[in-house]
């Protein structure tokens, strides 16, 4: 990528990063949903599912604790739709103490908002986790923007325990109808047309430069893989994630995944680790170890002095393309585990080429 192209695309990835993490996305157009989302007035207004655990209320915070794995201990509210809009805004602050998870996704800490169709069955197909928890961490303002769509009839939220223990405390929740600033929309649209044209100019003169070999087939396979994997939607995600894991493949990999994941945690201690902690956190180190290793392969004339920020570059690119996906949004976490497997990958590359290089000589000096 010559200085033009890089810098082109670093413009627009931060251009975008700006506007999502600086610029109003929504306003607000409806009244409270919610009633005694404060919990000013104790526990009017909300049903408790399970018999598990215990809630206090105190000053405005209400404390769940569960101490038992098998069943669900939740906060519940049914609502009606909104008179307006066709948004729903949900945020609320949460702070979690020694909650400990199972390897499903929905097996967390969790707050959700879920639409109910008219013979009240749960709408778990679309989109509908606001927070999913596990650990301990420090009170943060979550929120997530939900669409209301034509089969529901209610809507519910609920925050609590599902099949997880521990303590979870929330205060100051709001569910309201919002829309999207057309000047939002408007600019992050063209945003996203800017960077698949810079992409474009970049990966079309690569693509054609490329030959059949083995090594290029599997950088374009993995750098496929890797772009649908990071736009699939979130329900999506954590469906193939729970099929994964009870298909059972994951016992063969447990201490692996272990590993992986306390790495992830001693990287960025209180970045929130989410649902398919283990096997996503798992799928970055590995994709972008093969994608570094495909990289040298298909590039042989060039330099890791090249290819290193190339892919450092690509694994910026795939975070921020999360802002367009549903339910999903970029880490730092996941690009320093990208970023790691990178490295990985070059160093292992670099260690195969000198065993060859060793082998070589011994053969032609008769050692062998």
């Amino acid at each position: 990528m010559n200085t033009l192209k890089t810098f082109s695309l670093l413009a627009i990835l931060f251009g975008i990063l700006l506007q999502f993490n600086l610029a109003p996305r929504f306003q607000i157009i409806g009244d409270e949903l919610l009633t005694n989302g404060d919990f000013r007035d104790g526990q009017q207004g909300w049903n408790l599912i399970g018999t598990s655990g215990q809630v206090e209320i105190a000053e405005g915070t209400a404390t769940i604790k569960n101490n038992n794995l098998k069943p669900a201990f939740q906060l519940t509210q049914i609502l009606p739709l909104p008179s307006v809009g066709r948004l729903i805004l949900v945020q609320g602050n949460l702070q979690i103490k020694n909650v400990i998870g199972q390897d499903l996704s929905y097996q967390r800490a969790r707050m959700y908002f879920v639409g109910l169709d008219s013979n009240g069955n749960y709408l778990w197909k679309n989109h509908h986790n606001v927070a999913l928890m596990e650990g301990t961490l420090e009170w943060k303002r979550y929120d997530q923007v939900f669409p209301i769509t034509a089969e529901m009839e209610k809507l519910a939220i609920a925050v609590g325990f599902s099949q997880s223990t521990g303590m979870l405390q929330v205060q100051n929740l709001s569910v309201r109808a919002v829309s999207e600033r057309v000047i939002f929309k408007v600019v992050s649209y063209s945003m996203l047309a800017a960077l698949a044209a810079v992409l474009m100019w970049i990966s079309v003169p690569i693509l054609r430069s490329m030959d059949r070999s083995p090594g290029s087939i599997g950088f374009f396979l993995i750098t496929t893989a890797i772009i649908v994997a990071v736009l699939l939607p979130s329900p999506l995600k954590h469906r193939s994630h729970d099929i994964i894991v009870a298909s059972g493949v994951i016992e063969y990999f447990r201490a692996l995944l272990t590993l992986v994941t306390n790495v992830a945690h001693k990287l960025i201690p209180n970045d929130n680790p989410t649902n398919g902690l283990y096997l996503s956190k798992l799928g970055h180190l590995v994709f972008y170890t093969l994608l570094a290793l495909s990289s040298v392969a298909a590039f042989p004339q060039s330099s890791v002095r090249v290819i290193f920020p190339n892919l450092l570059i690509f694994a910026c690119v795939t975070e921020v393309l999360q802002f367009y996906a549903i339910g999903r949004s970029p880490s730092i976490r996941d690009w320093l585990i990208d970023s790691s497997g990178i490295v990985i990958g070059l160093l292992l590359d670099t260690m195969i080429r000198a065993y060859r290089t060793r082998h070589d000589t011994n053969v032609r000096n008769g050692y062998f």
